[in-house]
C-alpha cells in the first residue's frame, strides 16, 4: 500500500516474505500480487529491486480516457452514497487530478522499472489484448512467470467488472453502451486527454511494438 496512506513497508521484507509463503501450497510454482499503485509510486521500482531483484514483473496499460472512466466508476462503486448527478466526472477529476495527467504517462513509470530491471523481466501488455483474447493474455503472463501456460483459469470466461456500478442500490445488470453514458466524460474532455497523450502514446507504441493509434482516434 502507499506508504504515505497506510504503510505496511515498515513491517520489513521478512514479514512480506512470510505473507507470500503463507499463500503457497505444495503445488505452487509461483506466488505474487498485483496493484496499479506499484506503477505510479516513484520509488517502488528501486524498493522492489532491493528485496527481489529476480522478480518477474508484468504490467497492463490502457487507453487513458477509458482508464479514467473506469477509475470514476470504481470511485462510485466504493462510495454508494455518491451519485453521478451530484458528483459528475469533471468534479471527480478536480479531486483526482493525477488521473488526468501524470498517471496516464505510462512510459515514465515503465522507464523507472527498466532502470532497475532487465527489459525481459518486465512483461507489458495492453488492456486491448486482454479484451480481445483474455486466454492468450493469461498464457503470456503464465509463460513469463514460469508456470504452465496451457492452464486456462475459469475467470477468462467471466466478466469481473461490469460497466455500470451499483449506484444508489441499483442492480448491476446493465452492460450496454447506453447504460453507462452518464458515467462517461464529455467529448470535449476526451478530446483534450487524447491531445495530451498523443505524442506519448506514439512513443509507447513504438517501444512496445504495438499500434496504439486507436487510443488517440
Amino acid at each position: 500500500r502507499r506508504r504515505v496512506v497506510a504503510s505496511l513497508w515498515h513491517n520489513g521484507p521478512a514479514w512480506y516474505d512470510q505473507r507470500l509463503r503463507a499463500a503457497m501450497t505444495p503445488q505452487t510454482r509461483a506466488v505474487g500480487e498485483i496493484t496499479p499503485v506499484y506503477l505510479l509510486d516513484d520509488d517502488t521500482p528501486e524498493l522492489i529491486a532491493r528485496v527481489a531483484p529476480n522478480a518477474r514483473l508484468f504490467c497492463c496499460v490502457r487507453d487513458q480516457s477509458r482508464r479514467a472512466e473506469s477509475w470514476y466508476r470504481l470511485f462510485l462503486r466504493f462510495n454508494p452514497t455518491v451519485t453521478p448527478e451530484a458528483y459528475p466526472f469533471e468534479k471527480f477529476l478536480t479531486y483526482q487530478t493525477d488521473v488526468y495527467g501524470r498517471e496516464g504517462f505510462y512510459l515514465e513509470a515503465l522507464k523507472r522499472f527498466w532502470s532497475h530491471f532487465p527489459r525481459e523481466q518486465v512483461l507489458v501488455q495492453s488492456y486491448d489484448e486482454l479484451e480481445t483474447d483474455p486466454a492468450r493474455f493469461a498464457r503470456r503472463v503464465f509463460a513469463h512467470i514460469g508456470v504452465d501456460p496451457s492452464f486456462v483459469p475459469p475467470s477468462v470466461q467471466r466478466r469481473i467488472n461490469r460497466l455500470a456500478p451499483p449506484v444508489g442500490g441499483a442492480a448491476e445488470t446493465a452492460d450496454s453502451e447506453e447504460a453507462v453514458d452518464h458515467l462517461r466524460m464529455s467529448d470535449d474532455l476526451r478530446g483534450k486527454m487524447r491531445v495530451l497523450y498523443e505524442r506519448h502514446n506514439a512513443e509507447l507504441g513504438r517501444l512496445l511494438d504495438r499500434d496504439l493509434s486507436h487510443w488517440n482516434a
